[in-house]
């Protein structure tokens, strides 16, 4: 699919949407998706998340190219 102006939206709504399913335990605390200023079809992501009950705080960055 091309890309849009919705493109970083919908990536980011699914995501979050995925994550509420499959993975309840995990708490995103900032999720960022921005498009590469080279490469119109590639996309950074950024997660800042922590899981409660293990008491962890953690990151994870991320490049997808579409």
């Amino acid at each position: 699919e091309n890309y849009s102006s919705m493109t970083s939206v919908s990536l980011k709504e699914e995501a979050l949407a995925q994550t509420r399913k499959y993975m309840p335990f995990l708490s995103i605390i900032d999720f960022n998706v921005a498009q590469s200023n080279t490469n119109i079809n590639q996309f950074y992501i950024y997660i800042k998340y922590s899981i409660e009950s293990l008491n962890v705080l953690d990151e994870l960055s991320f490049v997808i190219t579409k």
